[in-house]
């Protein structure tokens, strides 16, 4: 399963990402600058901890659960 988050008025670093990240866990990669898709099966903690630093700091977010892997397009300009 995989889960699509989605940040609301945030773009987080890549040195938060990192600082979020000790373990070096795999299994996420950044959409935007404010999304990131996340393989639960892999990365469930690290999006959790995402989640709690949102949620301390007021920002809002949106999830969104997909039982199937999502078919995701990349337009490159």
């Amino acid at each position: 399963m995989k889960a699509l988050l989605i940040i609301n008025g945030l773009n987080i670093s890549d040195e938060e990402i990192k600082s979020f990240n000790r373990r070096e866990i795999s299994g996420f990669e950044r959409i935007s600058l404010n999304s990131f898709i996340f393989n639960l099966s892999e990365s469930s903690n690290l999006l959790a901890d995402i989640q709690n630093y949102l949620q301390s700091r007021g920002n809002k977010y949106s999830i969104l659960y997909f039982e199937k892997d999502p078919t995701i397009f990349t337009y490159l300009k």
